[in-house]
């Protein structure tokens, strides 16, 4: 991506980290759940997996590449892990490093671009996660896959959670999922967020190909 996409691509996400939808994400209400229950930051099944790669996380190394709001990171460093998180948007790094002093989070916050991790040491974490919505700016697939492989430990793991955009508009009347109906909580063209900037729609084979190229070992879990 050359430097003038670059810079666009910072000023809007510098932009929307002020957004109301980012916002409602910084509540005392939702960082203090988070604190408390670490697992309320993913998604059941993504819980799951990390559950089973690490059955203790207390004192592992942890770099979250594209962090956005950060819940996840709050959530490692609940856990005990020693937690960098990289974002390419400063804004966000600096509301995030406002609730890390007052959760009292020991949490390293780097601005980096995901597709080069520059000022990240190779072979130095023993688990890498990234979350929905780190593809979507991305123009560099393989760059990024190739980089998240290199920070990594030898036999370390990497974990992405994403959703397809048809999930947008579904929801369950209380938030959980369990044995519930599925209600439509606003017609897709009316999900968010929404802002005019650069976007990358990306294919299954092209997410596939470039992990397969980068040296990562595959395997995928799914749940509706």
């Amino acid at each position: 991506m050359s430097n003038d996409r670059i810079k666009k691509v910072i000023e809007e996400w510098n932009e929307t980290a002020d957004s109301d939808w980012y916002m409602s994400d910084r509540t005392d209400e939702v960082i203090t759940s988070i604190v408390n229950d670490p697992s309320t930051a993913f998604h059941r099944t993504t819980w799951e997996m990390i559950k089973a790669a690490f059955s203790d996380l207390k004192g592992k190394k942890i770099c979250v590449p594209s962090s956005g709001d950060n819940k996840a990171v709050f959530a490692f460093a609940a856990l005990g892990a020693n937690v960098v998180s990289c974002d390419i948007c400063e804004r966000q790094l600096q509301h995030a490093q406002r609730i890390a002093n007052k959760y009292n989070l020991d949490i390293e916050f780097i601005v980096q671009n995901t597709m080069e991790l520059t000022d990240i040491k190779s072979g130095e974490f023993d688990f890498v996660y990234t979350s929905e919505g780190v593809h979507v700016w991305i123009n560099d697939l393989p760059s990024m896959y190739k980089n998240i492989f290199r920070i990594l430990k030898k036999g370390g793991m990497y974990i992405n959670f994403e959703i397809h955009p048809f999930g947008r508009p579904f929801a369950y009347d209380d938030e959980k999922p369990m044995d519930k109906k599925i209600v439509i909580r606003k017609t897709y063209d009316e999900t968010g967020p929404f802002f005019n900037g650069i976007e990358h729609h990306w294919r299954m084979q092209d997410l596939l190909n470039a992990i397969s190229s980068s040296g990562l070992y595959k395997s995928f879990r799914g749940n509706a």
